[in-house]
């Protein structure tokens, strides 16, 4: 199954916004620190909705926000 491809860039760029750590988000969702970091650096791309939706919760963000993932483009990368 494939999935949200650019999610860990995504959701670390929202992490950065609302001045949260990978370790306080963790605390904050109940997630592990080792899932959160994995989010982050992409090893996991594939969270399940009830993980997105702790999440989008804990940045205060609506859900849908966190899941619309929009992929730039970066010059001389292919994003296909």
């Amino acid at each position: 199954m494939k999935g949200l491809r650019g999610f860990d860039i995504h959701l670390k760029k929202l992490m950065l916004k609302k001045h949260i750590t990978p370790y306080q988000l963790s605390s904050k969702t109940g997630v592990s620190k080792s899932y959160i970091y994995a989010l982050c650096n992409g090893t996991n791309t594939n969270p399940s909705i009830e993980v997105c939706r702790r999440i989008a919760f804990s940045l205060n963000i609506e859900l849908i926000e966190l899941i619309d993932v929009k992929i730039e483009e970066k010059e001389g990368v292919n994003n296909d």
